[in-house]
């Protein structure tokens, strides 16, 4: 099959397209198949995940804290009326057991006091680490719309060359005579259909001729149509 140069100008654009379809379409079926966003959304769960923990044990601390000031209340509210009862009480055996009572009820509300402070304390860190985890949070959602924004980006713009590719394609085999442009649509539908040699090598299946097949297709003219031994696309030389 006889080839003009004119046609043959358009099928070594048409093989060097073919290779960057290739690469192309691997690369966007890679993007299609793959989760950018996994592991910043992993990490997002899991500073959520201990943020609600963070502000269920504060929860658990503040009701704690208030049964404690509740308590403490309590044994102050009885201390003063001991101490009330025992200066108006003349009977030496009842002040010494109210005085029994407000050692007893002073020591318990030393405990208090330092249960509570322990708890403030435990609150107050509590605190920075949700303020700390919030903060996290927000920085992990921002980068996982970024992930996700910058991955459909890249996807919508893979999808774009691949059709601008394609476009040019259709244009080239236009410029094609009938019959080559048919051989050309056969071949494409079960592989690459044409290739370039480069270096003893054909860039349509990538396998190195042997030197008798090399002789063979050097020894073809120029414009005759020759195709790869190994996968049979169009070798342009």
């Amino acid at each position: 099959m006889k080839v003009t140069e004119a046609e043959r100008e358009s099928l070594v654009e048409l093989a060097e397209l073919e290779m960057q379809l290739q690469k192309l379409t691997a690369s966007k079926s890679k993007l299609q198949s793959s989760d950018p966003a996994e592991q910043a959304n992993a990490e997002f769960l899991e500073v959520s995940e201990k943020l609600t923990a963070s502000r269920a044990e504060q929860e658990d601390l503040q009701l704690e804290a208030s049964r404690i000031e509740e308590d403490l209340e309590l044994v102050e509210s009885r201390m003063l009326r001991d101490q009330s009862l025992i200066q108006q009480s003349s009977n030496s055996s009842e002040i010494t057991g109210l005085q029994h009572e407000v050692e007893t009820l002073n020591k318990r509300k030393g405990e208090l006091e330092t249960d509570l402070l322990e708890k403030m304390e435990q609150q107050e860190s509590l605190t920075a680490v949700i303020g700390q985890l919030t903060a996290q949070k927000q920085d992990l959602r921002d980068q996982l719309e970024m992930v996700e924004k910058t991955h459909d980006q890249q996807l919508l713009e893979a999808t774009n060359q691949l059709n601008d590719l394609i476009a040019r394609r259709n244009q080239l085999l236009q410029t094609l005579s009938e019959e080559t442009s048919a051989d050309y649509q056969r071949k494409a539908s079960r592989g690459v259909p044409v290739g370039l040699l480069r270096e003893g090598a054909c860039t349509a299946c990538h396998l190195n001729l042997t030197a008798t097949d090399l002789s063979a297709i050097r020894s073809t003219e120029i414009d005759e149509l020759v195709h790869c031994p190994e996968c049979q696309a169009i070798l342009i030389r």
